[in-house]
């Protein structure tokens, strides 16, 4: 797979349905942003096409790939509410899932910037 591919397997035994699987942009790879957001989109229009209604998201990028935090939770954010915004999705609850306080603060800031957030704070 090649970076910003995306594929759809089933989840096995875990609670969920089906795993998205994509690869995302490396920390100072090329055209970075672009990558991440293409990536983002690109997993939300497979989990729209497989029919998927409720899909638990991550922040994009902050694990193995090393993308800075404000990046992930700009672009994360960002392609979501774009994704949403254009309303033909059957895409009807994302939930983006992070790790500690300081990526909740990090993506909060983000969700108060969009059309479509309701933050739990979570």
């Amino acid at each position: 797979m090649d970076t910003c591919d995306v594929v759809i397997s089933s989840a096995g035994k875990l609670k969920a349905e089906k795993i998205i699987h994509a690869v995302g942009p490396r920390f100072r790879e090329s055209d970075l942003e672009e990558k991440l957001r293409k990536t983002i989109a690109n997993a939300l229009a497979i989990a729209d096409e497989s029919g998927i209604r409720r899909l638990a998201f991550p922040a994009m990028g902050r694990g193995f790939y090393g993308i800075p935090l404000p990046v992930s939770a700009r672009h994360t954010v960002g392609v979501i509410d774009d994704y949403l915004a254009r309303g033909d999705t059957g895409l009807g609850e994302i939930t983006i899932c992070v790790t500690d306080h300081v990526e909740v603060s990090a993506f909060q800031d983000e969700l108060g910037k969009t059309r479509h957030s309701r933050s739990e704070g979570r």
